[in-house]
């Protein structure tokens, strides 16, 4: 979770070069954003039902990871 939010304060800063095109922006967080709500919501429901069901949770990124990596890609490519 400290990485996504340093990258975010230090290209608003102005510290680093912004890799990524400005259009792009938000979709490029929200690919960070949906990898880490899955991993805070294992984190729950591992300790209501059962540590098996938390990792069970894991395998959602099997889903979330491809769809908004290609989310991500045609939201690029409409860019000029």
């Amino acid at each position: 979770m400290s990485q996504p939010v340093r990258s975010c304060r230090t290209r608003a800063h102005g510290l680093v070069e912004d890799d990524v095109p400005p259009g792009t922006f938000w979709v490029a967080r929200l690919d960070v954003l949906s990898k880490i709500a899955v991993s805070a919501v294992s984190i729950p429901v591992a300790d209501v039902a059962d540590a098996g069901w938390g990792m069970l949770c894991w395998s959602l990124l099997l889903i979330v990871g491809p769809l908004m990596g290609r989310w991500r890609t045609r939201v690029e490519m409409r860019m000029p």
